[in-house]
């Protein structure tokens, strides 16, 4: 599912910008994108490895907004992404009570997990409306917030005769992949009795629209 995903955010991205007659002028905009849990394809996974066997959790709820003036991206640049803590899975119902758990996630009393842009550091433009961001950021799971560090592909596509067939709008596009420590967070590292790695592995695959 995450591959699919990232196929989906290629094709857009590939679309022939001579679709976009406007490309350059509405790039320079500020603009606000809405990323919303109904958006097809737009994902969040983890995976962890254990003694006897990998975990791996998705998410297909991921919301939030982005604003950005892609003149000035390391100013201008700011957003919060998040999404339910109950939304994860991992394919495995008794996993996932325990991972929802109190003694894991808890769910119950945290019931967000949460991206917060503190700080552009870093911008390289990599072609025509597609960067790489090196961006600072607040992470907040299990009731705490951690200061964090985190590459990430922006493109921007304005709306074409081929885009608003998937999604109407102007379009970010955002792939990210990053790493956290649940120590950090003070989550025990084991599910159904099995230990797990410390470090999590994080993907994100997203696309949002100026459309509300």
């Amino acid at each position: 599912m995450i591959k699919k995903s990232v196929l989906v955010l290629i094709c857009l991205a590939t679309i022939p910008f001579s679709y976009c007659q406007s490309s350059t002028d509405s790039a320079r905009q500020d603009k606000v994108f809405y990323f919303k849990e109904d958006t097809p394809n737009n994902q969040a996974s983890f995976y962890s490895a254990t003694t006897l066997e990998d975990v791996d959790g998705l998410s297909t709820k991921i919301k939030g907004e982005v604003s950005i003036n892609f003149n000035d991206i390391i100013n201008s640049l700011k957003g919060k992404i998040y999404l339910p803590t109950n939304s994860l899975k991992t394919g495995i119902s008794k996993r996932d009570r325990d991972l929802m758990s109190d003694s894991w996630l808890d769910a119950e009393m945290f019931p967000e997990i949460s991206f917060t842009v503190k700080k552009t550091n870093l911008v390289n433009k990599l072609e025509e409306n597609k960067y790489k961001v090196n961006l600072t950021g607040l992470f907040f799971l299990h009731g705490i917030t951690k200061e964090i560090s985190l590459d990430a592909t922006l493109i921007y596509l304005p709306e074409s005769d081929l885009t608003k067939k998937r999604i109407p709008g102007n379009l970010l596009g955002i792939i990210s992949q990053f790493h956290i420590m649940l120590s950090d967070f003070n989550i025990e590292h084991k599910i159904l009795g099995k230990r797990v790695s410390d470090l999590i592995e994080i993907k994100v695959n997203m696309v949002g629209t100026d459309k509300k």
